[in-house]
């Protein structure tokens, strides 16, 4: 893993200076907004062999335990996604979570656009919009792999409900166009309602709302955007329950947030 992630057998001794960054990047107005009070910046040629760039998310005082729910969700994730390569990094007597950057490769930028950009929107408008006009006038749209990119998203959109990720908003999808231009791997991946009292389970509405769904909604949802089968695709994820739960089980957070995390997944498992 540290030979895929930083090109050594070593964890590299990197000096992050968070305090110093998060003063310079709250003066010049950089915080990323949201539901997730966070820093995000990129490394690059830092004690490393390598010409790649990862992003940084602290663990916060008003949001304790962030970065390994981050790092435990984009875990879940990996069992049925794609997803960049990620970790924790221990920090004064905390954790910060890194994610190398997939849309750089060898210091030269690949070429990816969210899906805000791609409907013609502004970073503002990220709340606006559906799932359906996601699936019909980005994926269908602009594609290479429009059947496999219809059933991926579905399917994320599943996983972001089913693990209380209510901030799937525009610019957290997007394609990526390397050998073709399919659906970029998975980011931003956070259990947001164990940190908030967001009351819409979802940033974009779906089927016509973004709460109280039922499996009845996805399913429409499903064939409305052209999956042929997908009951199949949902009882596929649901069957990852006990498995999800094992990893939660087993992961660093705090005995609360796991209690917390597998009881409020476990009441909207579809």
């Amino acid at each position: 893993m540290l030979k895929r992630f930083f090109g050594t057998l070593e964890i590299p001794n990197i000096d992050l200076s968070i305090e110093k960054e998060i003063e310079n990047n709250l003066i010049n107005k950089k915080i990323i907004t949201g539901v997730q009070e966070k820093i995000s910046y990129s490394l690059k040629n830092i004690n490393l062999k390598n010409d790649a760039e990862y992003l940084i998310k602290p663990n916060m005082n008003k949001y304790n335990n962030i970065a390994e729910a981050e790092f435990v969700t984009m875990t879940l994730a990996k069992e049925i996604m794609e997803v960049p390569l990620f970790g924790l990094i221990p920090y004064n007597n905390s954790y910060l979570y890194i994610i190398k950057r997939y849309d750089r490769i060898n210091g030269k930028k690949v070429h990816v656009e969210d899906f805000a950009q791609l409907l013609g929107l502004p970073t503002e408008n990220k709340y606006q919009g559906s799932y359906e006009q996601c699936a019909k006038k980005v994926i269908l749209k602009y594609s290479d792999l429009p059947k496999l990119d219809l059933s991926d998203f579905f399917l994320r959109i599943i996983f972001s409900y089913v693990t209380l990720n209510s901030d799937m908003h525009l610019k957290n999808f997007s394609l990526i166009e390397d050998e073709e231009i399919r659906l970029s791997p998975q980011y931003d991946l956070l259990p947001v309602k164990l940190f908030s009292n967001d009351s819409e389970d979802l940033a974009l509405s779906l089927n016509g709302k973004k709460k109280k769904l039922t499996r009845n909604d996805f399913i429409k949802f499903g064939y409305n955007i052209g999956i042929l089968k997908p009951e199949k695709l949902i009882d596929y994820l649901t069957n990852y329950q006990d498995k999800f739960n094992k990893i939660i089980e087993e992961s660093i957070l705090s005995e609360e947030f796991k209690k917390k995390y597998i009881l409020k997944m476990m009441n909207i498992l579809i």
